[in-house]
């Protein structure tokens, strides 16, 4: 185990992983719960910004031919990017939302954390990542593994 570390982050945080620290490093899916038991966490960003990525969803060229499947497709689609989804973006998972048309239907104390009536707070609070080449990703993802390897010996060697 790392000295000075509870433990390596998993990917996606969970209420249980952070309950009790003062710091950690996480997405924020368990900070709804984890006000709900209690503690109060908040992200810490710095000045110049922190990095990030947008997630994003594609529709194959495949569904060309497949009309049923792209008209489901598309549903999926107009169904993430509704107002009642992005609701679910801030108050379920504790993102932010990716439109703007949401922040009607939040309350003011939402809009107002989330910045969302100021159209530049993106870019000020956030570096986003450039998209990364094959070869990079497969360099990154051995990097992971071994990381993960070296974790699963040091727990070992403690046994």
């Amino acid at each position: 185990m790392p000295i000075n570390a509870h433990s390596l982050w998993i990917g996606i945080d969970k209420a249980s992983d952070l309950k009790g620290l003062s710091l950690a490093t996480a997405w924020g899916p368990s900070l709804l719960e984890l006000k709900k038991m209690g503690e109060q966490w908040d992200f810490a960003r710095p000045r110049e910004g922190t990095t990030a990525w947008v997630d994003n969803f594609m529709i194959s060229a495949l569904l060309e031919k497949r009309p049923r499947l792209k008209r489901i497709a598309e549903a999926w689609l107009d169904y993430v990017l509704s107002d009642e989804y992005q609701q679910f973006v801030v108050r379920g998972i504790g993102c932010e939302p990716v439109t703007t048309t949401v922040k009607d239907s939040l309350a003011k104390d939402e809009v107002n954390a989330l910045h969302l009536n100021d159209p530049s707070s993106f870019n000020k609070k956030y570096i986003l990542w450039p998209t990364l080449k094959k070869m990079d990703r497969k360099g990154l993802k051995r990097l992971w593994d071994k990381a993960l390897s070296e974790r699963e010996k040091s727990l070992n060697a403690q046994k």
